[in-house]
């Protein structure tokens, strides 16, 4: 094989590898923490439990969020713009946000609140290397702070990588839960109070958000 093909198929394995290590960092983190918690069912779960729920997202009071590139109506999204650099891909932006929203499994419901953690699988991805980016992506770039063009209006050769959490996917949750009497909620006993389950997370021990059924979820990285 010649050297320059050796040379050209190594750049494109590196920028891959970047590519997927940049995603993966704080996915490799929940990933771990998610594998090591102890698994509950909803209705099994006990007041100050911090432990691994399955269920469904649902839209909770505070609505949803736009997710930057698609459009998509969504509870969460995680984005990362990266720009062509020398051979490479090299971050140029990265933001994910998540409301708080119910979590629904067993036919009963928590609410989620944060701070959250995402691990979410890529699902929406662009870039202008053969076309140009459409306006709606250019307004999400200027939106997000990254300018598409340089100087004599030269397009910068960008990309971006986009995950959401739409109502209705089925998700993990990790999280400390509580419950507090709430009329909105669900009696555990005959006589007991109507109690409403929450999971949330502390800057130091965030709410994981994962998607439930990427394949290897809760197997941790090396």
């Amino acid at each position: 094989m010649a050297p320059w093909v050796v040379v050209v198929i190594g750049g494109f394995c590196m920028a891959a590898v970047g590519a997927i290590a940049s995603w993966r960092q704080p996915s490799r983190r929940a990933r771990r923490l998610l594998a090591r918690a102890e698994e509950k069912a909803l209705g099994a779960v006990d007041d100050g439990d911090r432990v691994r729920v399955r269920g469904v997202a649902r839209r909770g009071p505070e609505g949803t969020l736009r997710a930057p590139f698609t459009g998509r109506a969504c509870l969460a999204f995680r984005v990362i713009v990266q720009r062509r650099l020398e051979g490479d891909w090299e971050d140029v932006f990265s933001t994910e946000l998540c409301v708080p929203f119910e979590l629904v499994a067993e036919g009963l419901e928590a609410r989620v609140d944060g701070p959250f953690l995402l691990a979410l699988e890529v699902d929406a991805r662009g870039d202008n290397t053969e076309v140009e980016f459409s306006e709606p992506v250019r307004d999400a770039l200027n939106s997000l702070g990254v300018a598409p063009l340089v100087t004599w209006a030269r397009g910068r050769r960008l990309r971006y990588l986009e995950a959401v959490l739409e109502p209705g996917d089925p998700i993990w949750v990790l999280g400390a839960a509580t419950k507090t009497v709430d009329p909105t909620g669900r009696r555990d006993t005959l006589r007991g109070q109507p109690l409403k389950r929450i999971i949330s997370g502390t800057k130091r021990a965030p709410t994981i958000v994962a998607d439930e059924d990427q394949p290897g979820v809760l197997e941790p990285f090396g």
